[in-house]
């Protein structure tokens, strides 16, 4: 299909007009200049292992669905079974876990409730689907269940089930990225595909930890960055001082926005979160207080002064310990 400039004038002078359409906000106040999330478009996650990206990703979905009432379905092998994905959602839902007696039991059947609203969970019985099954089966499921999961989640990549049908690797990432993305866009939902970086010690420091990878350096190939719309770079840096004389918390976590497309959805820069792990929560700094999700965004222009806490404060955490 060719068009001509005067068959979309209408649309375009009422773009310019109302300016670019950004996506959902985010609950932190200094991630939503760099990050929204948009329907009809894709996020890509990459980080180490134990740097948060699936802790990350809950909270953005838990935040989706409370805030905006989006549904998600997810894809998280890793996270463990059906059984402790759920709890893991419960955990971030209520900032408690459901497991020993933190919660009473009418509790955490309500809780159970609220999360059965707005999340599904896409198991195969062998861990493993491939795309075409993925996108097939929650075309039935929603069908069945008159409801639309506007949010899908595909926790890692590497847990798919692939066919390469011949293809070198590449040259099938290459077509298997662009299908999801056109996919997505038809059916106007977002997916989120988390996955690694590759193995090169250009990723080593000289004082031997783990470097953010750079959207040129996720596992399988340059296709990622050709196709991205949404990357981001989860990345927890060693705790202390750094080469710079900066200080890092041992639950820091860096945001790093490395492409934003379309343009309004965000854009490339860093931000800093704290991870308190009783919750299963991030948490945001500004003027010594510590903000949840939300929590900042609906604050007052200033915390009082009994409610600061010290700068650099922490729930204590070993650095070696899983997000």
């Amino acid at each position: 299909m060719i068009l001509k400039i005067e068959d979309k004038l209408a649309s375009v002078m009422n773009l310019i007009h109302t300016g670019y359409v950004r996506g959902y906000e985010m609950p932190f106040k200094c991630l939503n200049e760099l990050y929204t999330r948009k329907l009809g478009h894709t996020t890509y996650i990459v980080g180490h292992e134990f740097n948060g990206k699936t802790e990350f990703e809950l909270e953005i979905d838990v935040w989706l669905a409370k805030k905006y009432k989006l549904k998600t379905a997810i894809f998280t092998p890793e996270t463990g079974s059906v059984e402790d994905i759920i709890l893991e959602i419960a955990h971030k839902w209520c900032g408690k876990s459901l497991m020993g007696n933190y919660v009473g039991e009418n509790e955490k059947m309500k809780i159970l409730a609220e999360v059965s609203q707005y999340f599904f969970i896409i198991h195969s019985p062998d861990d493993e689907i491939s795309f075409d099954e993925l996108f097939d089966s929650l075309d039935v499921f929603e069908n069945e269940n008159n409801i639309f999961c506007a949010n899908v989640v595909i926790d890692p990549f590497n847990e798919m089930k692939f066919d390469f049908n011949g293809l070198p690797r590449d040259v099938w990432l290459e077509k298997q990225l662009g299908m999801i993305r056109r996919k997505v866009r038809k059916d106007k939902r977002h997916i989120t595909i988390i996955t690694h970086p590759i193995e090169s010690d250009r990723l080593y420091h000289k004082d031997g930890y783990l470097l953010p990878p750079s959207r040129k350096q996720y596992a399988g190939g340059q296709a990622w960055g050709r196709k991205g719309e949404s990357m981001i770079c989860i990345n927890r840096p060693p705790a202390g001082l750094d080469e710079h004389s900066n200080y890092h918390d041992e639950n820091e976590c860096n945001f790093i926005m490395q492409k934003a497309k379309p343009k309004g959805i965000g854009k490339i820069g860093e931000a800093t979160l704290y991870f308190d792990w009783k919750r299963s929560a991030y948490y945001e700094f500004q003027d010594g207080r510590r903000y949840y999700a939300g929590e900042l965004i609906e604050a007052d222009n200033k915390p009082k002064e009994q409610d600061k806490i010290e700068e650099h404060e922490y729930t204590k955490i070993k650095t070696d310990e899983p997000f």
